[in-house]
């Protein structure tokens, strides 16, 4: 990561405590980018793409492919 470009995340889960990281990813969204989030079920899955815009899967293989991240959250 260089000083312009934003740190990649990786988040797990969607509760109101991942919600918090994607708040603030959203604010700052020149620091923060949040590629991929892996939750249990698909209807959180497609919640969390519907409120964020953010893809979502409940497949480990399919969020390590959305890698490399800088961090998982």
């Amino acid at each position: 990561m260089t000083e312009s470009s934003p740190m990649t995340i990786g988040l797990v889960g969607a509760s109101w405590r991942a919600e918090f990281f994607l708040r603030i990813a959203a604010e700052l969204g020149d620091r923060f980018v949040v590629s991929r989030v892996l939750v249990r079920s698909e209807s959180s899955a497609q919640r969390v793409t519907r409120e964020w815009s953010i893809p979502a899967t409940t497949h480990m293989a399919d969020f390590l492919a959305a890698g490399p991240y800088g961090f998982v959250v």
